[in-house]
């Protein structure tokens, strides 16, 4: 290939992909930038995401590089698209396979791996899912799966027969079992198939922006031009806003009832929910509990130790975020 660099944005999802994608991305000179909707709607890309292996072929998406390549002259490539990481409603079982279809298209591409706390990311992507009236429930066990005990061998031999969808580790009734947010599995996967795996915390972003920009311009080895870095607060613009309060009460409402409501005038129909939601009571710290205590229990926030220790990812700087209720005891902690 022509190019000089290929680099691979992979999300996380809500880590700030859209502010990225639409504000920085474009700007570099250096780069050919390629993005959504492309990532997804490109027969190539689309299989490469979506397709088993009877229907996915290797040389299509190769082909498709190799324009990509061509149409750089001589540029690197940045290729970002956050459901790279797997999609939501497929309780991202299609993570593993797009990373080695990728890696064994473009081997010598290199990762951009954003990461969040995962309280706060979880939080977000209810938000988000609400938001676009796919879900229409509380955030409990139907959105976030805390992993039983399993169905060992041993019980089977017992004679236990009953049914008890509390042992599985994960439960196609909810949204998202609490391992998928375990990061040194993710981190491990794209590190054994791509020879770099750049990390980038969302908290970062969030609190020191211009030595983040810095250090994404190292990872880039290309500048962004100064216009976009400093635009709009710091450039950290909220393109993709949450909604918050009797707003997310109102939207979840409106999830519930639209199979009735599509009679209804619209407007005044959204008036009426946000009125009634005036009266409901705020559940931000409730979901927030429940969230924190789930990964608790799936030990998250010690993997996030562990994993920090090793590679240094600067999770240390926040650790209420990362390291939980906990995080003021883990530096004195023993953990193997």
């Amino acid at each position: 290939m022509k190019s000089r660099k290929i680099i691979i944005h992979v999300g996380l999802q809500k880590t700030a992909t859209t502010y990225f994608q639409q504000r920085i991305f474009p700007q570099l000179d250096d780069f050919l930038y390629i993005g959504r909707p492309y990532t997804q709607e490109n027969h190539a890309f689309n299989a490469m995401q979506y397709a088993d292996n009877s229907i996915y072929a290797p040389s299509v998406l190769q082909d498709e590089i190799k324009r990509i390549a061509d149409a750089a002259n001589g540029r690197s490539i940045l290729i970002s698209d956050e459901l790279f990481s797997g999609f939501t409603f497929y309780n991202f079982i299609n993570r593993g396979i797009i990373a080695e279809r990728l890696s064994k298209v473009v081997p010598d591409a290199e990762i951009l791996l954003f990461l969040r706390g995962q309280t706060d990311l979880i939080l977000s992507l209810y938000n988000q899912i609400v938001k676009r009236g796919n879900f229409d429930k509380d955030l409990n066990e139907s959105f976030l799966w805390r992993p039983g005990r399993g169905f060992s061998l041993d019980m089977w031999m017992d004679g236990k027969k009953d049914w008890d969808e509390k042992n599985r580790s994960f439960n196609s009734r909810s949204v998202f079992s609490t391992d998928l947010f375990r990061y040194s599995g993710l981190y491990f996967l794209y590190s054994s198939l791509f020879k770099r795996v750049h990390v980038v915390l969302y908290e970062e972003l969030e609190n020191n922006y211009n030595q983040c920009m810095e250090r994404i311009e190292a990872i880039l080895s290309s500048r962004i031009p100064k216009d976009q870095v400093n635009a709009d607060n710091k450039g950290k613009g909220r393109i993709n806003r949450s909604i918050e309060g009797d707003a997310l009460w109102a939207k979840l409402m409106q999830n519930k009832l639209s199979h009735i409501s599509s009679g209804f005038n619209l407007r005044l129909w959204r008036l009426f929910l946000r009125g009634m939601a005036v009266m409901m009571p705020d559940k931000k710290e409730e979901y927030r509990t429940h969230v924190t205590a789930c990964l608790e229990d799936s030990d998250i926030f010690t993997d996030n130790y562990k994993l920090n220790e090793r590679f240094g990812l600067g999770m240390e700087k926040y650790p209420h975020k990362y390291f939980g209720n906990d995080s003021g005891k883990m530096s004195d902690k023993e953990i193997s």
